[in-house]
């Protein structure tokens, strides 16, 4: 931060904590990113304490920048209104939390999340979005605070020395042995012959952040976690629907150019594992990028979680069940400190894999054994209407 920006926050910190009710500061001096990050510390900082605007004017080739600051007093407070769910959030909610829904309508929305609640926690994601958007007012203004946040971590991550150091390192030792591993890139899990069969997934948590993580940790200022990350760019106002988006995570971090480097790390570390466990080619039903998936052993899984279980992987078993008729699939998850015979496994959490996105609904009902409604059989079509199937699938 240059010392032009520093005088202008403590500016803003005066004005907080003093007795003035408003003030004017000059931005002339300050580029595009530097502006962002000044209007990022007021909505994070003083987002109830202080109001701005911005005001430009051009002399000549000259764009002046005027910073208005207004304090909120008492009389002023913003009110909350209750958010009226539209299409917009619901797309919006869906785009950061990868919800599968068919139909991007917010008159379905309270359906799909009962249905979809118990597979991928859903409703308690939706309330902390709506609140996220209560705090901020508009969708328009969380989306702007969120693009800020991002602006922010980018802009420390790309120009943190270590991440050129990263960008520069070869990593030969580590493509050497990718290359001569007996481990190859394969997949032969979602197969009818595996129906009801048990297997052990190993996998990199959040991967390309464990990644460069381990090599530079010094990079996320040594945090904890990536959620611990985030929130040094948040404030005081920390955003829900960020710090849980999968995707927003993979396209932070894809922005920084890192992506195709951690992925090919991320295949060492998981050969790593395989080699080290000494486990037969045979056993290896699915390896690809970050996560190997094997063949159920218990004891092999003991080892496994004995050794690797940890805030570099995660090592989960699961019973794959096919659907009827098409090669559409379920992976059961199950706590292996109880009963793992097949047939009273006790399932923490499902996931369903290889279905089409408009047919997800009907699988999810064939799976639980109830009634195919209409809604199940509406879908999206390519010039955005909404059909509804004749016929069920089943």
């Amino acid at each position: 931060m240059t010392e032009r920006c520093s005088i202008i926050l403590n500016e803003i910190k005066q004005l907080a904590d003093g007795e003035d009710l408003s003030k004017s500061i000059s931005l002339e001096d300050l580029d595009s990113k530097e502006r962002n990050q000044i209007y990022n510390f007021i909505e994070t900082e003083y987002c109830n304490q202080i109001e701005f605007e911005k005001k430009s004017s051009n002399y000549g080739n000259n764009k002046q920048v005027v910073l208005i600051l207004t304090k909120i007093t008492g009389k002023k407070e913003v009110k909350k209104m209750p958010v009226q769910i539209d299409d917009t959030m619901v797309d919006l909610f869906c785009t950061y939390n990868k919800l599968p829904i068919a139909i991007v309508n917010h008159k379905y929305i309270d359906y799909y999340l009962d249905s979809l609640d118990p597979y991928f926690d859903c409703r308690a994601t939706f309330s902390q979005f709506l609140e996220d958007i209560e705090t901020h007012e508009t969708v328009g203004k969380l989306t702007s605070r969120i693009n800020q946040i991002q602006e922010s971590i980018l802009n420390y991550i790309t120009t943190h020395p270590s991440l050129q150091k990263f960008h520069n390192t070869r990593f030969q030792q580590e493509i050497d042995f990718i290359k001569s591993s007996i481990y190859k890139t394969h997949c032969t899990l979602y197969t009818k012959e595996n129906h009801n069969k048990l297997f052990i997934s190993v996998d990199i948590i959040k991967a390309n952040y464990t990644v460069l993580y381990h090599y530079h940790p010094e990079i996320f200022q040594n945090s904890t976690s990536w959620l611990d990350f985030v929130n040094l760019f948040c404030g005081e106002k920390p955003i829900h629907t960020l710090l849980n988006s999968k995707l927003w995570r993979q396209r932070t971090l894809g922005q920084a150019r890192i992506t195709p480097k951690t992925n090919q790390l991320a295949e060492y570390f998981v050969r790593k594992i395989l080699h080290e466990m000494q486990t037969p080619t045979t056993d290896v039903v699915l390896l690809h990028n970050d996560e190997a998936v094997l063949q159920y052993n218990p004891l092999v899984f003991r080892r496994l979680m004995d050794n690797y279980h940890g805030t570099f992987f995660k090592v989960i078993p699961f019973r794959l069940v096919k659907l009827p008729q098409y090669n559409y699939f379920v992976k059961e998850y199950f706590d292996p400190s109880q009963s793992v015979d097949n047939d009273q496994i006790a399932i923490t959490r499902c996931e369903f894999k290889c279905i089409p996105l408009p047919f997800l609904m009907q699988c999810i009902k064939k799976y639980e054994d109830k009634p195919i409604t209409e809604i199940d059989r509406k879908v999206t079509i390519e010039s955005g209407h909404v059909a509804t199937l004749d016929e069920s699938i089943f």
